[in-house]
């Protein structure tokens, strides 16, 4: 039983799961059932951070324990929402990039690079686009900047968010028990307290308060079906 803390990193990938997972069998053929569920997560792709809205890693017994993998990630602009799709054998996945309303992948990659259609950029912005189009064929892998500074300073959770200096903040997060995550968000124009308390598997209560001492609590319910 894995209530929360289980992450996964790696790839541009920064994330926490949890889930329940039964391993029998024997060494040599051990087989593994189960599935994790994305707790909160972002997927850092084409230098843009992708918020993760669903995430699902299944065990299905095969041999050798491969999981399938199931992940949504989403970077809203003025016009579109880009959704990167990951999905398949965790050996080999396949990522797909989508948007809503539906559009080619150019004119995704032009919007979510731009902030523009395809026909409108410069040059320059369409060496770049092509360049993007081309890493959607790979990726890098080895921990990052983010990844050291968190492991040093012993958090849990520690990323950047937005777009540009003046709508960026860090976000830096640590669980203080099993059950009570706490996360600091900082900006030029805001900061944020949250505290997340884990009452069952399905409930939660979030509790934040801002700089401006603006304050809120809710309870969450939530059923993996």
């Amino acid at each position: 039983s894995i209530p929360a803390r289980c992450y996964v990193r790696g790839r541009g990938l920064e994330s926490e799961w949890a889930g329940k997972i039964s391993v029998t069998g024997n060494t040599e053929k051990p087989i593994v059932l189960g599935n994790l569920n994305v707790k909160r997560g972002a997927l850092d792709f084409l230098d843009r951070k992708f918020i993760i809205k669903k995430g699902e890693i299944d065990f299905n017994g095969s041999n050798p324990p491969i999981p399938m993998i199931d992940l949504n990630a989403e970077f809203k602009t003025k016009k579109i929402t880009g959704i990167v799709k990951v999905t398949g054998n965790a050996s080999n996945p396949q990522l797909k990039l989508e948007s809503q309303p539906s559009l080619p992948q150019d004119e995704i990659l032009a919007n979510i690079l731009f902030g523009r259609s395809a026909s409108e950029i410069t040059p320059a912005q369409a060496v770049s686009l092509a360049a993007s189009i081309h890493q959607l064929k790979g990726g890098n892998s080895g921990p990052g900047m983010m990844d050291k500074l968190r492991n040093k300073i012993g958090l849990d959770n520690l990323g950047i968010e937005g777009d540009g200096l003046k709508n960026s903040s860090i976000k830096a997060g640590k669980y203080v028990t099993d059950d009570i995550y706490v996360e600091i968000e900082e900006g030029l124009k805001s900061s944020k307290l949250s505290v997340e308390m884990q009452l069952t598997p399905q409930i939660t209560i979030d509790a934040e308060v801002d700089k401006r001492n603006n304050s809120g609590v809710g309870i969450n319910w939530k059923k993996d079906y």
